[in-house]
């Protein structure tokens, strides 16, 4: 019984809800064909824009509790996330709306330690298309 909990565990998905929001995201652009997958991913590239906003200005901090703060960081990495698997050339690429490199500095600035290496941990291993080819190098080293 001990070695099936280790086996499932080490098996296991890392990020059960993420993949699940994943799998729904790619069913719905995948079984929508008449709609545009432009309009999930401008929506999706909007929200990281939004949150990217919230947290990035000085004058929203006094709004936004601790909790409120990393719920918005939290909700800006998700949707790069969800970008990345929906968008044929990824949230990484030259042409993408989301400017990476802004993201990556803000998460490590304003996050504290073990957020930030939490959030920068699930760029790095839940994207798809963060080692391709087309990602620039200098996109690429922002993730040690």
């Amino acid at each position: 019984l001990e070695l099936a909990n280790t086996i499932s565990l080490f098996l296991a998905c890392p990020t059960p809800m993420l993949s699940a929001l994943i799998t729904a995201t790619t069913n719905f652009v995948a079984s929508n064909g008449d709609l545009p997958v432009t309009n999930t991913t401008d929506t999706l590239a909007t929200v990281v824009q939004v949150c990217r906003f919230m947290v990035e200005k000085e004058e929203n901090w006094e709004r936004l509790s601790d909790q409120n703060f990393s719920f918005t960081m939290r909700v800006m990495v998700g949707a790069i996330i969800l970008y990345d698997h929906i968008d044929g050339t990824g949230a990484f690429c030259k042409d993408s709306p989301i400017d990476i490199r802004s993201v990556v500095e803000l998460i490590k600035t304003q996050s504290r330690n073990e957020e930030a290496e939490s959030l920068l941990s699930a760029l790095r291993y839940t994207t798809k298309h963060l080692s391709d080819g087309s990602t620039p190098k200098s996109v690429r080293a922002l993730f040690p």
